[in-house]
């Protein structure tokens, strides 16, 4: 990723793929609480809001999924969803 602005540990940064992320980093690298967004075919398909640590989804958090789900949990070092969460699909149902 290349890094657009950074003021104080926020930063918004953009690669060539047009991934964006957009929240806390230090030193330049995603860490502490923000959103990075994967577009796909124009348009925003998957989206994670929560904690980051050292460039890598971590705690608590919440990853969607365009016109198919969000999940609301835990998600490990690897940023793999882990423990307990609530996983929500746009047509109501809850797992």
């Amino acid at each position: 990723m290349d890094l657009i602005a950074q003021e104080e540990n926020t930063s918004s940064l953009e690669n060539v793929d047009n991934n964006r992320y957009r929240g806390n980093s230090k030193g330049g690298i995603r860490h502490g609480n923000g959103t990075y967004s994967y577009p796909m075919g124009g348009r925003e398909m998957f989206k994670y809001n929560g904690n980051w640590v050292t460039g890598n989804k971590k705690g608590k958090g919440k990853f969607s999924i365009a016109g198919v789900s969000d999940y609301e949990g835990e998600f490990d070092s690897n940023g793999e969803i882990t423990g307990y969460g609530k996983r929500t699909w746009v047509d109501g149902r809850i797992y």
